[in-house]
């Protein structure tokens, strides 16, 4: 504390007898220009609360520039005081009085007495008592001695040496009961580098002690003061640093102590006359805060603002003696200054603050390892290619580009690490993330997102600026580096420079001039040895930029200029002589903005494809048409080496050379709808139409399409393609996988069973409209819920009617399009169900022919047996045997060749589906399985009003028919057979032959 103690001490001595002689001025103050207020806001040490605010003053100026009032507020006390000056005509101060601002009563008051202009007497009354100073000037009115009294009793007398200059050189003070002035300090003085040095030696009870402080001649501030006892040698010394504001005046100082760091803060305000305000009110964490630390072998205190602060580790920088630490309460970062270079210090050494601000990230090198290391919030942050580090970053040289990921996903440069001032930097963070920069004197590094980037091609135009492309996944991806070779050339390595990632770059190149290149046109040249030289329509060889030239099929080549998104034909290059030089030759472009593109030739009958320097061979490719009106098709191309699909469209009665492929949004299974017109689709899995649409449904009011299907495990699985009502027709939708449980539940909605059956109620709907292009035979038929079902309908025919009978052989429905042959074009015709996927029915027309529908679908093994014995009878009846169920329909109908379609009745069923038609008492025809059984082996027999029919097999084993109620019966009734159980045949035959039939 003893260096402490020897400024308190200083101050109280010059303060003694000190005392203003004449009114404060803002030229005496050294404020430049003219001022009306001065605020001051002072901050001092307090002991366990560091930086603490202590007092305000604020001062009032007149017109002339002379301090007229101070209002002062002492913070510790809750007081304030306002200090008035009174002058006289002349400008001479009067009178000083301190007052009580609430009530306005003097607590002090100072008058001045003046003998030719100079202060002659002042007398100080405050309360009880009176304080008199008499003043006393040499012949060139320097002051030399001053006599103070209280209340008329002698307290002492000072008496001051000064120089030719007027300085002072000696102070000497004698007391009452003194015989001789003792010589309390002597001073001299020396003019150094535009300081004053002004060194006093002074004599205390404590010892002799000397105090040298150094003044900047240009403005009269106190910079330092330096302080030693003479007898031991012990030092301190405070800093004065000031802050100015534009126009020259201090708006912030403070002293820093060597020992105990930071002890006042004085923060100002300055109003002027012309209403401009500079400085602040009040100080501010981020702009005041200072730190003082010191270490303890392995334990270290940080103080900020004089006070104890909780901090994290104390971070290594590399080749540096200062370390890195962190503040959360105040989220600052602070540099402890040469903390490697004591372990035991015994004086607090400078925290300096690096950034007070919320979240900065702050780095420094990494060391010989290179790179850099990042911290934030008082922790490192950790470094690499994946999401969960903190950040990725790509070194240059010395300097490093760095991603951070997290909040932020924002750039920062951290250049010539190798050279940072007090080895840290505050990273700034930018919204760029593309930077280039000079690894070395031959060689460059292109960067990325922290990452760095592969330059696959690149060119550099007439002008030293340079494009450059990497191709990743099927995507180039273009990079403009504008004025790269005057960078190149001038810059060091490790300098970084902006790069220009383009979007579409094309356009922007020509918006925003990156590239001095014409690209409105392009020639080539054929070398002498067969290659070729690609270029732009002002001459610039672009070859380094084009993708590797492909030859068609029908011997053309063909290049893709990515850059632009074209196919380049250059005409007739396989038709030129060989051997020599064709310069300037004519290029074609066949297709713009297309990266994959299909190529036709042989008049649009064949048609091959491409990607980006290659043509497409491993391939499964599929087309359909949009309408039937027209020859636009909808295609999809499948490449199985890149398990990719993509889809185009083209029309066969204009065909382009090349048109565009889009490559599809990658789906499961590579399965895709495409929508046709008409509210029509089809769907194509790895390039190849699926053939079986039974179960392909619209729901949620179209707008979406639902494909049921069956795995090669017999499970229902279903393709979900949704959005298909805001797309337009040629547009490709792929597939969602349905879950389970939404199978289920779309299966129940749409009334589809779990063998994948149709459900309906209702067999008689209206299907909605036909619409029939006689010329061009073509039909459009929409059913009851508006989809088309064109596609599902697999057989026509009139039947030798005006009509057209049509089946679906999804839906299991036969339809009947009403008048279809009477007119050439029919719109919103009639459409009835004959047959719905609930009947049984059976259509017959001409010579005698007939087809049964169960359930609406039409069965092809079935077998006809005639009920009717009479070719004459206006109505025939016949029996109609279904391989498939095993049943056995009856019908009839009109004797005559028109188309009918009639109702069946389903017979009772056995197990060899066996009927009798009896045809009189004593005659019958037996028809089993719809043919007619002809056994004259047989035997049979009326018994009890049935007749009973006995057969031998082949195995010899007795078997038997019995047709209950045949002797009742009408003729051509058909009875089907009870098979008499085999071991009761025996016992039936011997009932019979009893009975004596």
């Amino acid at each position: 504390m003893k260096a402490r103690l020897v400024i308190f001490l200083l101050c109280i001595g010059l303060h003694v007898v000190a005392q203003d002689l004449e009114v404060p001025t803002l030229e005496s103050k050294g404020i430049q220009g003219k001022v009306k207020s001065i605020e001051w806001y002072q901050y001092q040490f307090v002991n366990n609360q560091g930086l603490t605010y202590v007092k305000k003053d604020v001062e009032q100026y007149d017109d002339e520039g002379r301090l007229s009032s101070i209002m002062s507020f002492n913070v510790s006390n809750n007081q304030q005081y306002k200090y008035v000056y009174t002058l006289d005509k002349k400008g001479l101060l009067t009178e000083m009085k301190i007052v009580n601002p609430s009530n306005n009563l003097a607590l002090q008051t100072t008058t001045y007495d003046y003998k030719k202009g100079l202060v002659e007497k002042t007398t100080q009354v405050q309360g009880p008592n009176t304080v008199e100073k008499v003043y006393e000037y040499d012949n060139k009115d320097h002051l030399i001695s001053v006599e103070v009294k209280q209340n008329g009793t002698l307290q002492l007398t000072e008496y001051y040496e000064v120089d030719e200059e007027g300085r002072r050189t000696q102070l000497s003070r004698k007391m009452p009961d003194e015989e001789n002035a003792s010589v309390i300090s002597t001073y001299s003085y020396e003019i150094k580098d535009g300081q004053r040095i002004t060194t006093e030696k002074r004599n205390t009870d404590q010892g002799e002690f000397e105090i040298t402080k150094y003044t900047d001649l240009s403005n009269e501030r106190d910079l330092l003061e330096e302080t030693k006892k003479v007898s031991t040698g012990q030092k301190g010394h405070q800093n004065q640093l000031f802050v100015d504001d534009e126009r020259g005046n201090w708006i912030k100082a403070e002293v820093i102590d060597e020992q105990f760091g930071r002890s006042r803060l004085v923060i100002r305000k300055i109003i002027y006359a012309d209403g401009t305000e500079t400085g602040r009110t009040g100080m501010e964490s981020a702009k005041d805060d200072r730190g003082q630390f010191i270490r303890k072998y392995a334990q270290m205190q940080l103080a900020v603002n004089g006070k104890i602060a909780s901090n994290g580790a104390a971070y290594d920088i590399p080749n540096s003696k200062d370390r890195l630490t962190y503040v959360a309460s105040t989220k600052s970062w602070y540099l402890l200054k040469g903390y490697d270079d004591n372990s035991n210090m015994t004086s607090w050494g400078e925290a300096e603050l690096v950034t007070a601000e919320p979240n900065a990230i702050v780095y420094t090198s990494a060391g010989s390892s290179g790179g850099i290391n990042v911290y934030r919030n008082g922790i490192k942050l950790t470094s690499g290619t994946t999401t969960y580090s903190n950040y990725s970053s790509y070194d240059i040289g010395t300097s490093s580009v760095a991603y951070v990921r997290g909040n932020d996903n924002k750039t920062f440069v951290a250049e010539h690490v190798d050279k940072l001032e007090d080895g840290v930097a505050i990273a700034e963070l930018t919204g760029e993330s593309y930077y280039w920069g000079k690894a070395t004197d031959s060689t460059y590094v292109l960067t990325a997102f922290g990452r760095s980037v592969g330059i696959e091609k690149q060119f550099e135009d007439k002008s030293g600026n340079k494009l450059t492309y990497n191709y990743t996944g099927g995507v180039y991806y273009w990079y403009a580096l504008p004025e790269f070779r005057k960078r190149f050339n001038e810059g060091q390595p490790s300098d970084i420079f902006p790069a220009d990632y383009l979007i579409d770059p094309a356009k922007e190149i020509k918006e925003k001039r990156l590239i001095d290149i014409d690209l409105s046109a392009y020639q080539y040249d054929k070398l002498a040895n067969g290659n070729y030289r690609l270029k732009s329509k002002d001459g610039q060889t672009i070859t380094t930029i084009a993708s590797k030239s492909v030859k068609t099929p029908d011997d053309q080549l063909l290049v893709y200029f990515p850059l632009t998104r074209q196919y380049l034909r250059m005409d007739s290059f396989y038709q030129l002589e060989k051997g020599k030089e064709h310069l300037s030759q004519n290029v074609t472009v066949l297709i713009d903005s297309a990266a994959y593109a299909y190529y036709m030739y042989n008049e649009g009958k064949s048609i091959v494809f491409y990607k980006p320097g290659e043509r497409i061979t491993k391939q499964q490719f599929d087309a359909h048409k949009l309408d039937n009106n027209r020859n636009v098709y909808g295609a999809l191309v499948y490449d199985s080496l890149e398990n990719r699909s993509y889809g185009m469209r083209y029309d066969l009665d204009q065909p382009a050379t090349m048109g565009e492929m889009r490559k599809l949004p990658y789906a499961t299974d590579n399965v895709y709808l495409l929508k046709l017109e008409a509210n029509r689709w089809v769907i194509f899995r790895k390039g190849e139409k699926l053939d079986n649409y039974d179960f392909s449904k619209l729901r949620n009011d179209n707008q979406e399409v639902v494909h049921f299907y069956k795995d090669e495990e017999g499970k229902i699985r279903a393709y979900q393609f949704p959005h298909f009502d805001e797309v337009e027709p040629g547009s490709f939708i792929y597939a969602n996988h349905l879950q389970v449980k939404e199978i289920n539940e779309m299966l129940t909605e749409l009334g589809i069973n779990r063998d994948l059956k149709i459900e309906k109620d209702d067999d008689a709907v209206d299907l909605g409209r036909l619409e029939y292009n006689k010329s061009t035979q073509v039909f459009y038929l929409t059913d009851a819920n508006g989809t088309y079902i064109q596609n599902r309908l697999s057989w026509f025919s009139s039947f030798d009617t005006d009509h057209m009978m049509a089946y679906d052989s999804v839906s299991h429905f036969l339809y009947e399009m009403t008048g279809y042959k009477t007119k050439e074009i029919i719109q919103n015709g009639k459409v009835r169900v004959l047959i719905s996927d609930q009947e049984d029915a059976v259509i017959h027309w001409g010579n005698n022919r007939a087809m049964l529908a169960v359930n609406g679908e039409f069965r092809n093994n079935v077998h006809r047996a005639y009920v009717t014995q009479n070719a004459s009878d206006a109505v025939w009846k016949e029996l109609i045997y279904d391989e498939l169920s095993g049943d056995t329909y009856q019908f009839e109908y009109p004797n005559d060749s028109t188309f009918k379609v009639l109702k069946t009745l389903k017979l009772p069923k056995n197990d060899e589906a066996a009927y009798l038609i009896k045809i009189g008492d004593k005659s019958f025809n037996l028809v089993a399985k719809g043919e007619l059984v002809r056994d004259e082996n047989a035997k049979s027999y009326n018994y009890q009003g049935d007749l009973v029919r006995f057969h031998t097999t082949e195995t010899g084993v007795l078997t038997a028919y019995r047709f209950k109620g045949f002797a009742e019966a009408k003729d051509l009734t058909v009875i089907p057979a009870e098979i008499v159980p085999t071991n009761q045949v025996r016992q039936l035959a011997e009932d019979i032959s009893k009975s004596g039939n």
